[in-house]
């Protein structure tokens, strides 16, 4: 099996949310939704997603999969809140909110579409996906696999082939 694993550093973020309304004069429009830092915070954890993958893709000999399926593990770490302390540092926050996990997981798949894969539709099997606040002197980051399942479903479609040709 093929397979590449990196580390991504920073507080991983969410995908940008589209606002779409009309406006007085009546034409429709769509703008990302959000503050301008948020936004530009979002757009920089993306680069530096695309970053990570293009370094580990050169270091471990990884071609982009244009077909077969995908395998991924994701292991999401985000910055503490200062609301999770308890008069100092506690081992495990409180709280999970703000941890929306397919909001990080969209943003990670988004970033790696045309790079690592041609499309994150070929991610077939999703392994430990976790998320979680980062415990007292943890840096916040995410760790992604991603392993090559093959083409099992063409070789799948050529054995069922052969078999009712001798039948």
């Amino acid at each position: 099996m093929n397979q590449i694993s990196f580390r991504i550093a920073g507080d991983p973020q969410g995908r940008v949310h589209v606002m779409a309304g009309r406006s007085a004069a009546g034409k429709t429009y769509a703008r990302p939704s959000g503050s301008k830092s948020a936004l530009e915070l979002k757009a920089g954890w993306r680069a530096m997603v695309r970053q990570a993958a293009v370094r580990a893709m050169q270091e471990q000999g990884w071609e982009q999969v244009q077909r077969g399926a995908l395998s991924l593990r994701v292991e999401f770490i985000r910055k503490r809140r200062s609301t999770d302390y308890w008069k100092g540092p506690h081992p495990e926050p409180r709280c999970w909110q703000g941890l929306d996990v397919k909001n990080l997981l969209t943003a990670l798949e988004d970033a790696l579409n045309g790079l690592v894969w041609r499309d994150d539709g070929q991610v077939s099997h999703y392994h430990e996906i976790e998320r979680r606040y980062a415990r007292a002197g943890e840096e916040p980051h995410a760790t992604v696999t991603i392993t090559s399942l093959g083409e099992w479903y063409q070789e799948g479609l050529q054995t069922a082939g052969e078999r009712t040709k001798t039948t």
